[in-house]
């Protein structure tokens, strides 16, 4: 990354479902010198990226509450996630990120790599519109065996 200009990102450890601020007030504590004139409240975040974590069906919609707390309160704009379907309930993810109002932006190239928007972040989930496309319904694809 430094190569390119830019500087990594701060990786800060949260369970779903948790207080985000806290998180990151707590992760700017371990790496930062002086993190007393920064306000957890006031942070931004454009694009958030993941992989692997929808193995845990239990903890869905408390990872869709997280998201909810970084598109609505961080600004966030995009969340990208890394996915390879393991088990049949993941399709439950995609459908209460539908119901929250999110909506699959796309696939990348036919693969396991999903983009996520909140298009109407200032409506309540039960008002939104958007919808997950076919081909961002997780289920789409079958593992190729070879």
């Amino acid at each position: 990354m430094s190569q390119n200009g830019l500087s990594p990102g701060l990786h800060i450890p949260h369970t779903w479902g948790t207080d985000w601020h806290e998180s990151f007030r707590s992760a700017l504590r371990r790496y930062s010198k002086d993190s007393s004139n920064v306000d957890a409240m006031q942070f931004r975040c454009r694009i958030i990226f993941a992989s692997d974590i929808l193995l845990y069906v239990s903890a869905y919609e408390s990872l869709v509450a997280t998201l909810l707390v970084l598109f609505t309160q961080c600004q966030a704009q995009q969340f990208v996630m890394a996915w390879n379907r393991r088990i049949a309930a993941s399709q439950q993810f995609f459908e209460l990120m539908r119901q929250a109002g999110f909506h699959c932006a796309r696939q990348v190239d036919g693969r396991g790599v999903f983009v996520f928007t909140l298009p109407e972040p200032n409506l309540p989930s039960s008002c939104s519109t958007s919808s997950v496309n076919d081909s961002c319904s997780g289920g789409a694809q079958e593992e190729d065996a070879s």
